[in-house]
């Protein structure tokens, strides 16, 4: 079971094997405002990004956010607005983005899933309304592309080329 910085390492080891050119996007501090001696004087949380992104063998830009449950269903709690958001908007733009969901309890698992914005919006949009505060596992399955996982790797290009045919 991956969670956190091990799932986090998981992606980077899997991507490393396979040459896929990335990058890891880490939380932190932006200097927004300088004085006169262009000193730090104004900060801003890096808030405008996923964890990871990079390009496809074609040139073609990718981005997500991992993501990890335990259970039967991914807590729509998990996701902050703002990655919302931005996978909303890349989408639109006709771009890869998605959140990678690591479900450690699945049977067979741990299992991976691409979560791309037609399946997340419904429940996106309904949560603020009283809807449904999760994913179940039996939705990911149905909707959403499996990656491959061998016990060590994840198979990010393949899963990569499947999202980008779509996108």
């Amino acid at each position: 079971m991956a969670t956190g910085k091990a799932l986090e390492a998981l992606v980077t080891r899997s991507a490393r094997r396979q040459g896929l050119e990335m990058r890891r996007n880490t939380p932190g501090m932006t200097v927004v405002g300088r004085d006169a001696s262009n000193r730090a004087v104004g900060f801003a949380h890096n808030t405008g990004r996923l964890d990871f992104e990079g390009f496809l063998h074609t040139g073609q830009h990718w981005t997500f956010d991992a993501k990890s449950a335990k259970g039967q269903s991914f807590p729509l709690r998990n996701i902050k607005r703002h990655q919302a958001v931005i996978v909303r908007k890349t989408t639109e733009r006709k771009r890869m983005a998605f959140f990678l969901i690591e479900m450690t309890e699945a049977k067979g698992g741990p299992r991976y899933f691409a979560l791309c914005w037609p399946t997340l919006q419904p429940f996106w949009d309904r949560k603020d309304y009283g809807g449904s505060q999760s994913i179940p596992l039996s939705v990911l399955e149905r909707e959403c592309l499996e990656i491959p996982f061998d016990g060590r790797h994840l198979d990010l290009v393949d899963a990569l080329e499947q999202i980008a045919e779509v996108a």
